[in-house]
């Protein structure tokens, strides 16, 4: 998996390498398209901690996968008011 960046006319570039490896791999029972190691995010109270071997990570759809890195990449919604 390979994050990149920029908008039409920009050429595309790399962002971000240091967020990991992340393989999509098939599920051999369903054959579904998983993502492994699951996706970390900081937690209201700060970092997490990653932990080598953590058997409570588990795989992540790709669907689910793709939605939360577009919610982590997408830029800030400004508060236009309401009226």
């Amino acid at each position: 998996m390979l994050f990149l960046a920029g908008a039409p006319p920009e050429v595309p570039h790399i962002l971000a390498l240091s967020q990991g490896v992340f393989r999509v791999v098939r599920d051999q029972s369903t054959g579904a398209r998983i993502v492994v190691p699951e996706l970390l995010r900081a937690s209201a109270g700060g970092a997490v901690q990653v932990i080598r071997g953590d058997l409570t990570r588990k795989p992540t759809p790709l669907g689910r996968f793709i939605l939360d890195v577009r919610g982590i990449a997408a830029p800030p919604m400004r508060d236009k008011g309401v009226r």
